[in-house]
């Protein structure tokens, strides 16, 4: 959308400079007068002004922390209860940033709103650090008059879903690691151990044994080929983590993703939580159910859910409602779809989404506890089955030979 550069009167005596998005200069136009302010020099930005805006967001991003973008929601929340004006507590939440990056940002932000705009069209410039849940949030809170209610709500959201990703990650870590180790151990004895036993084994002249003959067989071909198997593991790892190319190519991935015994089934029920708290968030605080399911839409990481999420955003455009849409869908249990009915012909939607959120998050608990203590033996006991049979086959054929010599 186009950016313009506007400059106008606030009061008598006031002169207000700003950027605002619009289609056009007469909407831009419009768009000042429902503020209360009255255009006196409106100009479209250039192409380099839209190039510094956009190196700007690039130059915050990625310094700019989770976790800092929490602290300044709720210590934004807390002022504004406090009835401290909007640019007096962006002023105080600045000197009290550590972060000169993020520092910087907010007196941007600062600067802008002191210049007309509402807080939300200012957020909505940055949406790597403010993605569309949050602009929207912020923006129903500024309609309705209860900006510090939409900006606690956020950040219980925020909260809730960094909890959720974490005890994800700590699931998968030491398993990993020990999948590493394990792997890191059996190269290491293959190439580099097993070519010394291989010329004593040929000096002792003798007939090795099946167990013997098939190491060897393994360790010679890692021995020749170790530089290519490397190229070729890391190759594997830079296709899965790489950004996909087409939409399709993503779908597929992810499809494969959700059908992973017991980790596609993790992922299904995180994201599945945070389409129920999302959308109830975004419902009750006043945000049509169509725009409510694309912003949640955007939030999902899993192309299959979004797609289905899209898809029922259509039918209830058509007029279904939106249990009616989720049957149609292959991802939600019938016990969602039951929840949601209720809930709907209840009048208490928003309350039925945070239950199915609720479940789904304890839901997501219980398997990770049963992951871990499911996988991590499984991989110790593979693992030393490998290591075992290495060993096995090293000393027979020395144990061969003592019993020769006896």
């Amino acid at each position: 959308m186009p950016l313009f550069i506007y400059k106008a009167r606030s009061k008598p005596t006031e002169i207000l400079e700003g950027r605002i998005e619009a289609e056009s200069k007469e909407s831009a136009i419009s768009q000042l007068l429902e503020k209360g302010i009255t255009p006196i020099k409106i100009e479209l930005t250039s192409s380099s002004d839209l190039k510094d805006k956009s190196s700007e967001v690039r130059r915050f991003f990625g310094k700019v922390k989770t976790s800092e973008v929490d602290i300044f929601t709720r210590q934004l929340a807390s002022l504004i209860r406090s009835n401290i004006t909007l640019f007096k507590a962006l002023h105080i939440i600045k000197e009290q940033t550590e972060n000169p990056h993020f520092r910087e940002l907010i007196s941007q932000i600062a600067t802008d709103v002191e210049n007309g705009e509402m807080l939300s069209d200012v957020l909505a410039k940055y949406p790597k650090l403010f993605p569309s849940i949050y602009v929207n949030m912020v923006k129903a809170g500024e309609k309705g008059g209860i900006l510090d209610e939409a900006l606690e709500r956020l950040v219980k959201f925020r909260e809730k879903e960094e909890d959720v990703r974490a005890k994800i990650k700590s699931a998968f870590a030491y398993p990993i690691f020990l999948t590493i180790v394990g792997i890191l151990t059996i190269f290491i004895l293959f190439t580099f151990f097993m070519p010394r036993l291989i010329n004593l084994f040929n000096q002792l002249g003798q007939i090795l044994p099946l167990p013997t003959k098939i190491l060897i067989n393994i360790s010679n071909f890692a021995n020749h080929n170790w530089l290519w198997i490397c190229i070729g593991f890391f190759v594997l790892v830079l296709l899965f983590k790489r950004k996909s190319t087409s939409k399709s190519e993503q779908f597929a991935k992810d499809w494969f993703k959700l059908h992973i015994p017991i980790i596609g089934g993790l992922i299904k029920k995180a994201e599945i939580s945070k389409f129920g708290r999302a959308l109830s968030i975004l419902l009750r605080s006043g945000i049509s159910i169509f725009e409510a399911i694309e912003i949640t839409a955007s939030l999902l990481k899993n192309e299959v859910l979004k797609t289905e999420l899209n898809n029922m955003r259509k039918e209830i455009i058509s007029g279904s409602s939106l249990s009616d849409s989720m049957k149609a869908a292959s991802q939600f249990s019938p016990f969602v779809i039951n929840i949601i009915t209720v809930g709907e012909e209840g009048g208490r939607l928003e309350e039925s989404l945070l239950e199915v959120a609720n479940f789904y998050e304890k839901d997501v608990d219980r398997a990770i506890r049963l992951f871990t203590s499911l996988i991590e033996p499984i991989i110790i006991m593979i693992i030393g089955i490998i290591v075992g049979f290495i060993v096995f086959a090293m000393l027979l054929p020395i144990f061969s030979v003592d019993m020769t010599v006896r």
